[in-house]
């Protein structure tokens, strides 16, 4: 049921995309022919595929630690100057918070976003062909 519910959301969140985007540009207005509305409806799910794609390329990029020299970089700057509010461990070498890190983000998932990306992405496609064909 959780596995459903995220691509469920997910899924929600990109037709909202595409349909605000679809509303700003004026596709419910019935003032549009129909090869530019077929080009603005190519144009919102493709926005859809883009952002949901980039989130989950993100958070892939973030699973495999690319942050994590930033992200203790700032916490020990942070500590340094006793603006963090948090323990931090002293002598921790950015190895040991490497190894600390990798435990909470294993569980982190992507691919759910990058399907339902690619989802949007085939809307896209779809109503660009239909767009050159009329």
């Amino acid at each position: 049921m959780k596995k459903f519910l995220k691509y469920l959301i997910s899924i929600l969140v990109g037709l909202a995309i595409a349909l605000t985007m679809m509303g700003i540009w004026g596709v419910f207005s019935n003032k549009l022919d129909t090869t530019e509305t077929m080009k603005k409806v190519c144009d919102a799910f493709f926005m859809s595929s883009a952002l949901l794609m980039g989130l989950g390329a993100l958070l892939w990029v973030s699973k495999e630690g690319v942050f994590n020299g930033l992200s203790y970089s700032v916490k020990n700057l942070l500590h340094i100057h006793k603006i963090s509010s948090k323990e931090w461990q002293r002598n921790e070498t950015f190895a040991e918070y490497k190894e600390r890190i990798s435990e909470k983000v294993k569980k982190r998932e992507f691919l759910f976003l990058v399907i339902v990306g690619s989802g949007y992405l085939l809307l896209a496609i779809l109503f660009l062909i239909l767009y050159h064909t009329l």
